[in-house]
């Protein structure tokens, strides 16, 4: 029961909708977070998340390495708040 006008997009609130590929972002963390800047600086754990809202629907799922369940649901609900603290809510 997908209806794609539930779902408001991150980049609406947060004033940032430049869009870049998701190879572009990987890469990009490869490059310039991991080891270099801190971001992931020896970091074990990984989670990424996936959106697929072609053909007007939602499918979400995930990649991990590392991580407990009980990790990522931390994670996200720290990630939750200081997102939405970022938009501005």
């Amino acid at each position: 029961m997908s209806d794609k006008n539930n779902v408001v997009s991150l980049g609406d609130h947060a004033g940032n909708a430049l869009m870049i590929t998701p190879a572009q972002i990987l890469q990009d963390c490869l490059d310039n977070d991991i080891g270099k800047r801190g971001a992931f600086k020896n970091g074990k754990k990984l989670l990424i998340l996936v959106l697929d809202d072609t053909e007007g629907n939602y499918h979400t799922n995930f990649c991990q390495a590392g991580m407990k369940y009980s990790e990522m649901v931390s994670l996200l609900t720290v990630m939750q708040s200081y997102i939405t603290k970022e938009m501005g809510f």
